[in-house]
């Protein structure tokens, strides 16, 4: 029983990097012979996070140091979603890897079944917004400071250092909301990207004053400290993130 339960593990830990290859592969339309290049190192890069998985060992380094090639040299939604893809496979455990692709599905339906209806452009940001909200709590998340696992920030990096430690558990947490953001933005060419930037600012920045008010008038409130504040600092978060995200792939010349 104990060595199928291995077997069962290791297959597992190596289909679930493999999948997210393969349904990358099949979204981004990278089968094509002139995108051989970065199939190659997608395909790399999958490989490394399975080795990973399985041994814990160096390879996730060459993970972080393809991320940040990808997004130096491209900066664009493409390359972010790829990295995400790639950091998702090596942050998050077994069951959320798998709720992880179950979004990235979710994601392609959506997709689909706008452009069957063909939605109109704002229409589709105000849904692709309320599914990067949804896919914040689907992998585990919640407003409170005690869910926050710190352990994500030290995978791969046996020493404490404030930057990386600092992305890695903010790629880890917020990780839901910028992969939806940026297949959304993959769909859209440059016009259309400019003209949904303000729409998307106005979501993002509205509800985070409002609330910002509210925590204000509520500043004497028993649970000001362990329910309000909380909250206001992951959407501040959130919020910041996805925006930045926003305007630099608004302003890329990359796909």
């Amino acid at each position: 029983m104990l060595v199928c339960f291995s077997f069962t593990s290791i297959t597992m830990q190596m289909s679930l990097p493999a999948l997210c290859a393969g349904l990358l592969i099949l979204r981004m339309k990278l089968y094509y012979s002139h995108l051989f290049n970065r199939r190659i190192l997608i395909i790399f890069g999958f490989i490394c996070t399975a080795i990973h998985r399985l041994f814990v060992t160096t390879p996730v380094h060459i993970v972080y140091g393809m991320c940040m090639s990808f997004l130096l040299l491209e900066g664009s939604a493409s390359s972010v979603a790829i990295c995400l893809l790639l950091m998702a496979c090596v942050l998050l455990n077994v069951t959320y890897i798998s709720v992880y692709i179950l979004l990235l599905l979710e994601e392609v339906m959506l997709s689909v079944t706008l452009n069957m209806m063909n939605r109109p452009t704002d229409f589709r940001i105000v849904l692709y917004h309320i599914f990067a909200r949804y896919s914040f709590f689907a992998l585990g998340n919640m407003n409170t400071l005690s869910t926050l696992n710190v352990s994500a920030a030290f995978t791969g990096v046996k020493n404490y250092f404030p930057i990386i430690n600092g992305t890695l558990l903010l790629v880890h947490t917020f990780l839901g909301p910028a992969t939806m953001w940026s297949w959304f933005y993959r769909a859209l060419n440059k016009s259309q990207r400019m003209y949904a930037l303000p729409i998307i600012v106005w979501l993002h920045v509205v509800p985070l004053l409002f609330y910002l008010t509210v925590v204000t008038y509520l500043r004497h409130h028993l649970f000001i400290w362990s329910v309000f504040a909380p909250k206001l600092f992951y959407l501040a978060v959130e919020n910041t993130i996805c925006l930045v995200l926003s305007m630099v792939v608004s302003y890329s010349v990359y796909p």
